[in-house]
């Protein structure tokens, strides 16, 4: 298992100004990247998982729990591969 396999970047990629160059080096480094931007922006990538939320925000909270609940399972899955 490589060090970079549990690893995934989120970009708040709302006039973010370095979300090209974020995934430039992801890439080199086979990182997954999540793009986060709300309802007023329209993104497209070829290498991100773009996430749409609404533009309150109340939005942004309802992703951030669930992405907190994705981080914790994959560091669970983590652990039992690893035999924590």
């Amino acid at each position: 298992m490589k060090e970079t396999d549990n690893m995934r970047i989120f970009v708040d990629a709302d006039g973010c100004p370095v979300v090209r160059q974020t995934e430039e080096v992801a890439s080199k480094y086979d990182v997954p990247v999540t793009l986060l931007c709300d309802t007023n922006h329209i993104l497209q990538s070829d290498y991100s998982e773009v996430k749409v939320i609404g533009a309150s925000a109340d939005g942004a909270i309802r992703l951030e729990r669930q992405t907190i609940r994705d981080v914790e399972s994959a560091a669970d899955t983590a652990a039992g591969v690893r035999g924590e």
